[in-house]
């Protein structure tokens, strides 16, 4: 390459999820013939920041992109984009999230950018909505396609959707699955343990630790884990519950808790390189009612730890059921409470699927994913 091309990412928050990693992933293992800019609405830098090894990298803040829809705040903000992609001529703008995706690709195509790339990171129609909201929303995607040239899709459950609702072209359609780089610094059972323990502030007596790491949105089902230890707990002592994340719904969930007075559960919050103190769990739940293809529960296997999830048609491109974790069915308590319980009461069989941990795993691979990236950026 002559010259570096010039790279945006937009999104619409920098709280920190897999969207988020995926930029950051992207952004830190790009070589020096790109020049990128990360791009947000809501949030602060630092959210980012401190995910990023690569000094080169700019950021820049939009005043009017919100996660809500707001029509007033929405218009002004297809025209601040469209500005700030005229002004600043980047060569490709590669958009996250819906909203983000949707504004965006209108924005960068006003001004003239030669490549407009959205990667889906689960599709919002797959959301718990009405049908006239899914009509709405997945006109919206359709329309806001006709602005890219290339739809990035995680998972082969979202790549079919996006074919059998006509979403876009099939040739502007690619299935990039994330890349996961395997953690090498994995804290041993005991110290991971000691350290969540230390959060929860309760002594350490030999509990089973239930739980998972999550953003706390209502698509996650975090109330079925608190309705499941509520079972649970009545009908055994040894039990603690945790998650590990912040979100919207943090309000909610812990009135809940209260209502249902369920002991032995713990939020503890944003922790830093939370992944990092997975072996301290028993059993990692992904309660989840819409996913794409959730960077925790690939961690969850390198963690080689009992599994539980719920049975998503992308999430079974990472966990076969009763080979490498179990399903349940998504908003069934009852059949959560039996899945934890499978692997509680069966030693041989826990061993078994955490042995089985690499099933799916090389379609992961970090290199290739980067590659793939790196390959739509080029012109």
């Amino acid at each position: 390459m002559n010259k570096k091309i010039k790279i945006c990412q937009v999104i619409t928050q920098t709280h920190f999820g897999g969207a988020q990693k995926y930029i950051c992933d992207i952004s830190n293992n790009l070589d020096d013939n790109f020049d990128i800019t990360i791009c947000y609405g809501e949030g602060n830098e630092q959210e980012l920041k401190k995910y990023i090894t690569n000094t080169q990298i700019k950021f820049h803040k939009f005043k009017f992109l919100k996660r809500n829809i707001n029509l007033i705040f929405d218009k002004f903000a297809l025209w601040e984009l469209f500005f700030y992609f005229k002004k600043n001529k980047f060569d490709v703008i590669h958009c996250h999230s819906s909203k983000a995706g949707f504004i965006a690709s209108i924005s960068g195509k006003l001004a003239g950018v030669k490549k407009v790339i959205y990667t889906a990171h689960g599709w919002i129609f797959k959301e718990n909505l009405g049908f006239s909201k899914k009509i709405i929303y997945t006109f919206l995607e359709k329309f806001g396609a006709k602005f890219k040239d290339k739809i990035i899709c995680v998972s082969q459950n979202d790549y079919d959707l996006a074919i059998n609702k006509k979403i876009i072209k099939k040739g502007k359609l690619e299935l990039v699955y994330n890349g996961f780089q395997p953690m090498t610094e994995f804290f041993e059972t005991n110290e991971a343990r000691k350290f969540l323990f230390q959060k929860m502030n309760i002594p350490d007596n030999g509990q089973k630790i239930i739980g998972t790491i999550s953003n706390l949105y209502k698509n996650k089902g975090i109330e079925y884990l608190i309705e499941a230890a509520k079972i649970l707990n009545e009908k055994r002592d040894n039990l603690v519950f945790i998650v590990i994340g912040s979100g919207p719904e943090e309000k909610r969930l812990k009135l809940l808790l209260k209502k249902l007075q369920v002991k032995n559960f713990y939020f503890l919050g944003q922790i830093n390189s939370a992944n990092q103190y997975l072996k301290a769990f028993e059993i990692f739940t992904l309660t989840s009612i819409k996913e794409g293809l959730p960077y925790t529960l690939i961690e969850a296997l390198f963690a080689r730890i009992g599994i539980v999830c719920s049975d998503l048609e992308s999430l079974s491109e990472i966990i076969i059921n009763r080979q490498n974790g179990l399903v349940f069915e998504p908003k069934n308590t009852t059949k959560l409470v039996y899945a934890i319980e499978s692997i509680l009461n069966n030693p041989e069989f826990t061993e078994k699927i955490k042995n089985n941990s690499n099933l799916t795993l090389s379609k992961f691979d970090f290199d290739n994913f980067i590659s793939k990236i790196k390959e739509n950026y080029i012109l």
